[in-house]
């Protein structure tokens, strides 16, 4: 068996690529530090649609309360690697309720409002970094269920053998000892490519798991059955026959942009999947400062023992322990093989010398990690673990830039590992720069979870040189440039384009351990299809998001950088780190099926759609009851103040309303481009947002 192989066995053991700790609710009485409870997870009605390897996932679950008193629920998970939140759903009294984008700190406010007044029925869902989340509900009734639905949807990785891997978290057995009561789960799928080889890790459950296909391309994986208890995620692998004879595409334009498309991109290597006899150099540079006392120290020793013990034969490994200063074993640079005999001396090491003292320099610890005695034909992967930000040395990504790729280059392949640490961007930034990623550990998280995070992407190969040429057509491109060093599950595009055209792209990159560059070039359709699924879309802005993420380290005033992440996430209904979803029962029978999110006296304006816009806007509105017959307007104001046009003036009329706005001012003439604000007054109240005409 070679070491893809091995590497594959082990991480199906350990539940494959990173997932959500799904199912696992939490809660407590409102308002209060109360003491937490855990809430039964009782069903799960979920889909899953996978479009070549774009997958969306619908996540419909049914919770127990068997408390005699009405809680707060704290639902807290973590995606997988790249996932995007875009739809949150809740259900009250039969009824489903869909949720709106708002910016952060209006929708905390409006949440804590409604639970601490005691209506709405609220639910809020926010981005608390590195790929996690927190749902907030209230109230989950006594002895009572209550259903919620998130969506996301990511692309998927490639396991060692170039096979799609798809994971639906249901590992919670260390969170409920009771089963779940009902499982549906249904996966769809589509490809542009013959689909063969569909298999899951409950096949053994023969009156559980079905595959039905369509036809050679579009198939149904069905996973059905009646008290479960979950003691590992439920994980699909499949394959597309000639998927790497060619450079996949997903095209998708929306409805107000016609004439531009947006489009995914998948530029596989030939040779990605080819057993070509790479050795590994493992370096574990350990955090061993002051802060890693207790629970850390063990959690740290715990996961490096285990991932010692997973290291093949021909691997070759170093520990350096670094604070201000650093130990390593072996005590000089050398390197060891991963025979038992050394593993088990390394462990013996660890035990007896990793205590906590001193301060946190990350570039003591890094050098001294680079200074191993790596083989120049091995692939160098550097494992970086830290509870905290330096006390001394580099404290910017460009700082630790200069350290792991000095000239340019990346010596490894950089892998941080950071323990409740509130602020990962410097790292994050390096390990992306490095070919690498970052995984956080939290509280609840489990040494697998920890494991299966930092091993999944070990077995795929990384490409240097790698440099994609893309049609004049395509504009506004993510990735910009590649980094020096690029896993096969990073060479991947998104983008805009001008029109519908067949292409050509080049493709051209160096295989591991090779120094001859491989050269491509391939047709590539254009042609954006209103059919495809959204999130083609939404991944583009959210990549575009992170670009304009990675602005803000660089900029003074961040205002109009901000602004533009909160457009994009209201026009794509994306979250964001300054957005949230909020969802809230209106008693109107009009605006249930909208979910509008505000309570019943306010007004609301929503922000328009779309936006910028040319030469039509919609801007929708919401009046509550009890301002009925009250005289209320809208009003579009110029940037200098000036009102240029009154859309409404009159009796307002309660509920969502919807006025279209052609560009142009009162006396019929179009206005040029720019920045207009439209102004909401109804009831001593004002409403007002900002609104962009792109001529």
């Amino acid at each position: 068996m070679n070491r893809r192989s091995v590497v594959c066995v082990m991480l199906l053991l350990l539940g494959c690529a990173a997932s959500a700790d799904a199912g696992r609710l939490y809660a407590r009485k409102p308002m209060t530090a109360s003491p937490l409870y855990n809430l039964r997870l009782d069903s799960v009605r979920s889909t899953v649609t996978i479009r070549n390897l774009l997958a969306t996932t619908h996540v419909d679950e049914t919770f127990y309360n068997p408390e005699p008193i009405d809680l707060e629920g704290f639902y807290v998970f973590q995606l997988p690697e790249g996932a995007i939140v875009d739809g949150l759903w809740m259900w009250v009294d039969g009824k489903r309720y869909t949720f709106g984008v708002r910016r952060k700190e209006t929708a905390q406010q409006q949440y804590d409002s409604l639970v601490q007044h005691g209506y709405g029925d609220p639910a809020l869902l926010q981005s608390l970094g590195s790929n996690r989340f927190q749902l907030r509900i209230y109230p989950i009734k006594a002895n009572s269920t209550r259903r919620i639905e998130i969506q996301y949807f990511q692309l998927l990785p490639l396991n060692a053998q170039g096979r799609a891997l798809f994971t639906y978290p249901m590992a919670i057995a260390d969170y409920q000892t009771t089963p779940v009561r009902f499982t549906a789960l249904r996966i769809s799928l589509a490809s542009d490519f013959a689909l063969e080889t569909i298999k899951t890790n409950h096949d053994s459950l023969l009156t559980a798991v079905s595959v039905t296909y369509a036809d050679t391309s579009h198939a149904t994986v069905d996973f059905g059955v009646e008290s479960l208890q979950y003691t590992r995620d439920f994980t699909l692998t499949f394959a597309q026959r000639d998927w790497q004879n060619t450079f996949p595409v997903l095209n998708y334009s929306m409805p107000d942009t016609v004439a531009d498309g947006f489009f995914i991109l998948w530029t596989p290597p030939t040779e990605a999947f080819a057993d070509m006899g790479a050795k590994a150099d493992f370096v574990f540079a350990l955090d061993a400062s002051g802060s890693m006392t207790g629970l850390r120290i063990n959690v740290v020793r715990e996961t490096v023992e285990q991932l010692l013990g997973m290291l093949l034969p021909s691997d070759r490994f170093r520990i350096v322990l670094f604070s201000g200063a650093t130990t390593s074993y072996p005590a000089d640079t050398a390197m060891l093989f991963a025979t038992t005999a050394n593993v088990t001396s390394a462990i013996t090491f660890l035990r007896s010398a990793y205590t906590p003292r001193g301060i946190t320099d990350y570039g003591t610890g890094i050098r001294a990690a680079l200074e191993s005695a790596f083989r120049s034909a091995a692939e160098r992967r550097l494992l970086f673990v830290t509870d905290g930000l330096p006390n001394r040395g580099p404290k910017t990504a460009a700082g630790l830039d200069s350290v792991l790729a000095p000239g340019g280059g990346s010596l490894a392949r950089f892998y941080p590992l950071t323990m409740y640490t509130e602020n990962v961007n410097i790292l994050s930034e390096a390990a992306r720069r490095n070919a690498g990623r970052l995984v956080s550990i939290e509280q609840a998280d489990t040494i697998a979870t920890v494991l299966r995070d930092l091993t999944f992407d070990f077995s795929s190969p990384s490409f240097s040189d790698v440099l994609l040429t893309l049609p004049t057509e395509a504009y506004h491109t993510y990735p910009r440039t590649f980094n020096a060093s690029s896993t096969v599950n990073e060479l991947h595009t998104t983008g805009r384009t001008v029109g519908s055209a067949v292409r050509d792209v080049r493709f051209r990159y160096k295989e591991p351990l090779h120094s001859v560059n491989q050269d491509i070039t391939r047709p590539v359709p254009f042609t954006p299809d209103s059919l495809e699924p959204v999130q083609i879309a939404r991944y583009w802005a959210a990549q575009r998001i992170n670009d304009l993420l990675n602005d803000l380290r660089f900029v003074t005033d961040s205002t109009e950088i901000k602004e533009s992440i909160i457009r994009l996430s209201e026009r794509f209904n994306i979250l964001t780190p300054f957005t949230a979803f909020i969802v809230v029962k209106i008693e109107t029978p009009q605006d249930v099926d909208k979910g509008e999110t505000v309570p019943p006296e306010r007004i609301a304006l929503r922000q328009n759609y779309p936006n910028p816009f040319n030469p039509t806007t919609l801007i929708e509105y919401f009046i509550p009851d009890a301002q009925r017959g009250q005289h209320m307007t809208l009003r579009v104001y110029d940037a200098r103040g000036r009102l240029v046009r009154t859309l409404v003036d009159g009796a307002a009329t309660p509920g969502l309303q919807r006025v279209l706005w052609d560009g142009r001012d009162e006396h019929g003439a179009a206005l040029p481009s720019g920045v207009y604000y439209c102004v909401l007054r109804s009831g001593g109240q004002m409403r007002t947002i900002t609104m962009t005409l792109a001529r």
